[in-house]
């Protein structure tokens, strides 16, 4: 009898035929939503600048698919790639630095590895570390979000606009942060424009649970570790250790972070207990990044560590699963299996022996 031993595949990992667009549109439609409170604080220049991106994005993923003979018009991985960029950048990014991510993301990142679902790191993350190495006075100055209409950012050129750092940085001295937590649950402090406003990255992550784009063993698993260690190592001079959690969790892009780049479904691990040790070895790896790094914003680095994880952390638990099946039985793993087939394609025992 040949025991079945799960292989990493083609991602993304999805049992359902045609769902790949499905999560896609998912994602693109979450991160549009999240350029709702950055624009009316920043103006139009924020949405411009995702537009640009994401163009971008998707025409230079168009291309190296036809350099490739592999053209599939429909694969809007790059339109997600283009649109995640601006929202872990300032507000008043220079559009070409924006532009030079989305290009390091693609060309570099992507595409030298084969393409959607054969990149091991994930693009976004890695055209992000580019710019914060080579910019990081433009990547970690924020301007200080304004009442609409009031404070809006000129659509292009140069911005004027008084920059300041953002709580992750006072964080990084030791010192309290200047905003209560009410204010960096709303957004209304200088950071990152899609993740200041950690309601509205809740109500994504809600969202994505939902329509099952992303599952919550990596979410729960990364967020979890960070409050941990937060709350074992506080970086607060005062030594308050439940301040540290609720500022590290709601500081920086820690929440958004967990929502949308970890669940990644092309460089997350395939299986349930994979996903749980890679979140943890991401919000580990957040944490240590926060203790010991240079940047004040460590997130995307995180990512990319996380990632290298993922082809060990999937070999490991194709293992354990191996194992499992010796002792439950080739008859209980199948009625397993069967059970995980219906769960994931959303449809009931009655509707499958109806087919």
């Amino acid at each position: 009898m040949r025991i079945p031993m799960p292989q990493r595949q083609t991602a993304p990992h999805v049992r359902a035929e045609g769902s790949a667009m499905g999560m896609q549109g998912d994602i693109i439609l979450m991160l549009f939503f999240l350029y709702t409170m950055p624009t009316i604080f920043f103006g139009p220049r924020v949405p411009l600048c995702g537009l640009l991106s994401a163009a971008l994005c998707y025409l230079c993923d168009l291309g190296c698919q036809l350099l490739r003979r592999r053209r599939n018009p429909r694969d809007l991985s790059g339109v997600v790639t283009g649109l995640m960029i601006p929202l872990l950048l300032p507000a008043s990014i220079p559009f070409g630095v924006v532009l030079a991510a989305g290009l390091f993301a693609i060309l570099v990142v992507k595409h030298p590895f084969g393409g959607l679902g054969q990149n091991p790191f994930n693009p976004a993350a890695g055209g992000l570390a580019c710019v914060s190495v080579t910019a990081p006075d433009l990547v970690f100055r924020y301007p200080m979000p304004a009442m609409p209409t009031t404070g809006w950012l000129p659509l292009f050129g140069t911005v004027e606009t008084a920059l300041a750092s953002g709580s992750a940085e006072q964080l990084q001295s030791g010192s309290m942060p200047a905003y209560e937590p009410v204010d960096l649950l709303r957004g209304f402090f200088p950071g990152p424009v899609g993740t200041t406003c950690t309601l509205l990255v809740i109500g994504c992550l809600l969202y994505l649970l939902a329509r099952r784009t992303v599952t919550w063993h990596t979410p729960v698993a990364f967020l979890g570790t960070v409050a941990i260690c937060a709350f074992l190592f506080p970086r607060l001079a005062s030594g308050d250790r439940l301040d540290s959690m609720i500022y590290e969790l709601l500081s920086g892009a820690a929440v958004f972070g967990a929502a949308i780049l970890m669940g990644d479904p092309v460089t997350t691990p395939r299986i349930a207990s994979g996903r749980l040790l890679y979140g943890m070895i991401g919000g580990a790896t957040l944490m240590a990044l926060r203790h010991f790094g240079a940047y004040p914003q460590g997130m995307v680095f995180a990512v990319l560590i996380a990632n290298a994880f993922s082809p060990m952390l999937d070999e490991l638990t194709a293992r354990a699963y191996t194992r499992r099946y010796r002792r439950l039985g080739q008859d209980a793993w199948e009625a397993e299996e069967r059970s995980e087939d219906i769960e994931a394609a959303g449809r009931t025992d009655e509707e499958v022996a109806g087919e």
